[in-house]
C-alpha cells in the first residue's frame, strides 16, 4: 500500500467514527421562541453584560445629552491643521 493511500483511509475511518459518534450522542435540544426582551435578557446573561449604558436624553442639564447642534461639531477632527 502507498503511503497516500493509507493516510487516505485512516480519514475516512476518522470522519466515520465522527459521524457515528455524532448520530448516538442524542437529538439536538428542542427550539426555544423568544420575544425580544427575553432574547435580550439571554444574550446579556451568556455574555455576563449587567446593565447597559444609557443613551442620550433630552434633558439640556443631564450629562447624557444628546448634542445636536451643527456649531459645536468638528468635522475635520483627526486631519492635520494648516
Amino acid at each position: 500500500m502507498s503511503s497516500s493511500f493509507r493516510i487516505w483511509l485512516v480519514f475516512v475511518c476518522l470522519v466515520a467514527a465522527c459521524v457515528q459518534g455524532m448520530a448516538q450522542s442524542g437529538a439536538a435540544p428542542a427550539a426555544v421562541t423568544f420575544t425580544a426582551d427575553q432574547d435580550q435578557r439571554n444574550m446579556m446573561e451568556q455574555l455576563g453584560i449587567k446593565a447597559l449604558r444609557p443613551g442620550p436624553t433630552g434633558n439640556e442639564k443631564a450629562a447624557n445629552h444628546a448634542n445636536y447642534d451643527e456649531l459645536k461639531a468638528n468635522p475635520f477632527a483627526g486631519s492635520p491643521t494648516r
